[in-house]
Formats: structure tokens, sequence, C-alpha cells
């Protein structure tokens, strides 16, 4: 799966590398075309400009040739109106004085002779003024077309070219979409078959381990099964062997109390027995069951040889402490079991002060211990109860005989530990009674609890 991952992934990269190409590609085509454009607009400005220039340039020639043209009409009003008048005064003077008249004409024609002479020469000249201005007009028309039929060209070859360019960027991205078309095409099918063995391996491999899944599971039920077998087996022979050997007696001296393995080692056979003050303390491990469950035996019966190893060690420091058993994850304890059955309250109170010393050291050993290496993640934690009061005790059979205690004292002190709570000392306050005037220890309320057979009875932490 992860390879199919891996293959999807580098499929996915490739795709967007694609597209980002294509996409720069694309932009570069807008771009250019858009260079092209403004480098167009700018040229067709810069003509507007001359064209504009010419037209205004043509406008002020026009306006200097109409101001001519009213001077020179003007001028020729003028020279009228002279004339008219001299007319007039010409023919005054011919009804007053006729010698005056006949000089007077002649002097007139001469006049009029260079008036005449005159305004003919003003006529000509107005005449070529009037061809030239046209001539001129004619010019600029023919220059205006000129430059009309320039721009038009610059126009239209710059059209040209830019519908050249713009097709030559249509073609191009008509090309390269084509082109990534085509390459997504064949990577979508490299991809398919690349999947498709993959997973055909995949699903090859999902079944052969399976099937070697399934064979080591046999496997290991059966060799679970045969060390079940050989420890059971082993278990049988220790037990006779202790049974059949030497070292069964000493064993046998461990298990019970001083007083009863002399009265056995007299050969008198040990009669039940009443104790008024003794203290019991119970521990056990917080959830046993669960850990049950989910470690092997073998780590199971591990834990249990290091853990009451070191208990049984530390018990041994204590001289008034008895082991009475141990049964599973349930170990037990008694503080006041000696051949003297009436005790006094000093006595009574050391025993019991040895007692809460001990469930003290037994709690911070367990919580001090790394057990990791054989229950892995689970956490070992220790629940302690301890009750005093009165019992009845005996050696109970007679092969593997065990020194048994009886009574409500028992019972009592069984349910300090299993209604307490892990990382705890739960004591009664009969055993804090047993202390006397002994105030060393401190202790915290912790309230009236339910206890099966006895009520509601008030508890304490012991700090």
């Amino acid at each position: 799966m992860e390879e199919i991952e891996e293959i999807q992934t580098v499929q996915r990269r490739e795709e967007f590398e694609l597209v980002s190409k294509h996409a720069v590609i694309e932009a570069e085509i807008i771009t250019e075309l858009e260079r092209q454009k403004f480098k167009l607009e700018a040229n067709q400005l810069l003509d507007r400009q001359a064209t504009a220039k010419a037209a205004l340039q043509r406008s002020q020639r026009k306006q200097a040739a109409a101001l001519a043209k009213a001077n020179r009409n003007a001028s020729r009003n003028r020279e009228k109106m002279v004339v008219a008048d001299n007319s007039i005064i010409r023919g005054g003077m011919a009804t007053e004085n006729f010698g005056i008249e006949e000089d007077a004409s002649q002097s007139e024609g001469q006049s009029e002779g260079t008036s005449s002479k005159g305004s003919t020469l003003s006529l000509h000249e107005t005449k070529d003024d009037e061809e030239g201005s046209q001539a001129n007009l004619a010019k600029i028309e023919v220059e205006k077309n000129s430059a009309a039929n320039k721009n038009t060209q610059v126009l239209s070859e710059a059209e040209k070219e830019l519908q050249t360019l713009i097709e030559a960027g249509n073609e191009r991205s008509r090309n390269a979409s084509i082109h990534h078309k085509k390459l997504l095409a064949e990577l979508k099918q490299q991809h398919r078959t690349v999947v498709s063995q993959k997973t055909k391996e995949h699903r090859r491999k999902i079944s052969e381990l399976l099937k070697d899944h399934e064979e080591e599971i046999e496997q290991l039920k059966m060799e679970q099964s045969a060390t079940m077998k050989e420890l059971l087996e082993t278990h049988l022979q220790s037990e006779e062997l202790r049974a059949d050997t030497g070292v069964a007696q000493n064993l046998l001296g461990m298990m019970l109390p001083s007083h009863i393995m002399e009265k056995i080692e007299q050969g008198i056979v040990p009669e039940p027995e009443s104790f008024n003050c003794v203290s019991l303390f119970f521990t056990d491990i917080w959830e046993f069951k669960k850990l049950v469950g989910a470690i092997k035996p073998e780590k199971i019966l591990q834990l249990l040889n290091v853990l009451y190893t070191r208990f049984d060690t530390i018990i041994a420091r204590y001289s008034q402490l008895y082991k009475v058993e141990s049964v599973s994850d349930t170990y037990m304890v008694a503080a006041g079991i000696s051949s003297s059955n009436e005790k006094s309250k000093e006595d009574f109170a050391e025993c019991t002060k040895q007692a809460l010393n001990c469930c003290s050291e037994l709690q911070k050993l367990v919580m001090g211990m790394d057990f990791s290496d054989i229950v892995g993640e689970y956490k070992i934690r220790l629940r302690i109860g301890i009750h005093s009061g009165a019992i009845n005790a005996g050696l109970i059979g007679t092969k593997m005989s065990r020194y048994c205690l009886f009574g409500d004292t028992v019972n009592t002190a069984s349910r300090m530990c299993t209604t307490g709570e892990p990382d705890k000392i739960q004591v009664s306050s009969q055993t804090i009674a047993g202390l006397g005037d002994d105030d060393s220890m401190e202790f915290e309320v912790r309230g009236d609890i339910e206890v099966k057979g006895k009520g509601k009875m008030r508890t304490y932490w012991l700090l």
C-alpha cells in the first residue's frame, strides 16, 4: 500500500508539473501578445499624433490663406470705391468748365489709363493669387491623401503583424495543450499499469503473510501447550521431590511458626490455638485478572516469583512477623503469633508497629521497581489492608500440612485489602488503637466504608 501511495504521489506531482509548465507557456504567450498589442497601440498613437499635427498645420495654412484672401478682397473693394469716387468728381468738373474738363479729361484719361492699368494689374495679381491658392489646396489635399494612405498602410501592416502573432500564439497554445493531454494520458496509463501490478503483488504478499502468520500461530499454540504441559509436569515432580527429600523439611520449617515446628520435632501433635491480639495484613496486585489475560503464564509466574522473593527477604527482618501464605496475587502476613497466647499492650503495640512498618516498606518497594522487562507497559500497583483482633489458628492436613488462621479478624483484614486503593495502605481503627501511646506514625481519615459482613467501618490511610 505504501508503494501504491508513493506512485500516486509521484503521478500527481508530475501532473502538477505539466499543468504548471502549460500555465507558464500560456502566460508567456499572453505576455508576448500583450507586449505586441501595447507596441502596436504605441505606434498607432504616434501615427495619430503625426496625423493630428499635419492636420493642424494644414488648418493653420488654410487660415493664413483665408486671411490673405480676405485682405485681397478688402483691397479690391477699396480700389473700386476710389474709382467710383473719382468718376463723380470728374462729372462735376465737366459741367462747370469745358476747358478745364478737356484738360481734366485728358488728365483723367491719363489717370484712368493709369488707374485702369493699375486695376488690370491688380486683377491679374488677384487671379494669380487665386490660382496659387487653388494649387496649394490641391497640393495639401494630395499630401493629406498620401498621409492617410500611409497611415492606413501602416495600420494595415500592424494589424496583420498582430494577427500573425495572435495566430502563432494560439497555435503554440493549442500544440502545448495537445502535448500536455497526450503526456497526461500516457502518465495515467502508466499509473494504472503500475498500480495494477503493485496491487497484485501486494495481494500476493498479504496472502503469503497471512499463511505464514497462521502457521506461526499454530506453532505457538503447540509450543505453549507443550510448555504448559512441561510446567505442570515439572511442578508435580517438584512437589513430589519436596515431599520425599530433606529439603522439604526445611521448607516446612519456613512455612510454619517456630513454636509449631518445635512441637512437631518433639513428636507432639499441635493443637488448635487462640490469640487475643494479632495484626494481619493482606496485599494483592491491582487489576491482576487483566494482567493475567494480557501476558503469558510464564511471565505471571516470573512476576510473582520476583515479588514474593523480595517480600520474603523484607519480612525476614521483622522478628514478630510470620508469612501465613501466598495464593496467586494475595500475600498474607501475621504479627503476634508465638507460643504466648496472651500479650501485654506493649508487646501488641510492638507487633502492630512492625506490621505497619513492613506494609510501608513493601509498598515503597513495589512503587520503586521496574517490571517492564516482565509485563511490558502494564504498571504493577499494590493494595494493602491491615486489621487487628483475635484469631484462631491450627495445623491442617498430614501431607504438606499448612498453618491456617481463622476468624472474623482474618475476613476483615482481607476486606481492608480488597476495598482499598492502589498504592495505598488501608488501616482499621482497631489497628490504630493497638499502637497505644505510640504516635510516631501518621494517618489520614478515609471515612466510613461499607464492609461485607460488618456494615459501616471507619478506615484510615497510612501516610
